[in-house]
């Protein structure tokens, strides 16, 4: 495995890491909340002041009902406040946290496609008209050729047919890959053809 790959394969195990204790923390202040529902809910109905209810969404929740569960709700979210203050402030690291890998990431990402342009690494890639139809090549910068025919075509079993031997088939790609001791020979003999 190459550097770079390394570099991406711990980077992607972070990310995952950093985006599951993410989820963790936002699933802590769920509950949190919800727990702060239930409890102010509870309190409301088991209050002798009010009418007898069975819960938040009946029809026999008043206003002053309403105005009481409020009321308990936010005295239960002052008991937690500092609690929930700090994942709050948690969950905001964390959000900035994966927001700057990615931001580093495609900072990588398009400094190697800078560096790419710049020392003419980047792929150029040409169409060939065959007789038996068109042929798409892409150049590589190390003298590789890619050779892809749409799947199926007449013209995929021709190629497949010259390039024999001399090129890997690659089903990721879904196309030839010729190395570079092989690649301009191959491309003459499909201009030719």
């Amino acid at each position: 495995m190459g550097d770079d790959a390394a570099v991406a394969a711990m980077s992607s195990t972070g990310l995952r890491r950093m985006r599951e204790r993410r989820d963790d923390t936002q699933r802590l202040l769920l509950t949190i909340r919800q727990k702060v529902n239930r409890d102010a809910e509870a309190a409301v109905r088991a209050s002798h002041s009010l009418p007898y209810t069975h819960g938040r969404h009946s029809t026999s929740w008043t206003r002053h009902h309403e105005a009481a569960f409020r009321r308990n709700q936010g005295a239960l979210l002052s008991d937690r406040r500092k609690e929930i203050g700090a994942l709050e402030a948690k969950l905001a690291r964390q959000n900035r946290a994966i927001s700057d890998h990615h931001l580093r990431s495609a900072r990588t990402m398009l400094d190697g496609a800078i560096r790419a342009a710049q020392h003419g690494g980047m792929p150029t890639k040409e169409t060939i008209d065959t007789s038996h139809g068109k042929v798409w090549i892409t150049h590589f910068d190390n003298g590789d050729a890619s050779i892809w025919t749409p799947p199926g075509s007449k013209q995929s079993d021709f190629v497949a047919d010259i390039v024999d031997g001399r090129a890997a088939w690659k089903p990721k790609y879904r196309a030839w890959i010729a190395p570079a001791v092989h690649a301009q020979q191959l491309i003459e003999e499909l201009q030719q053809s």
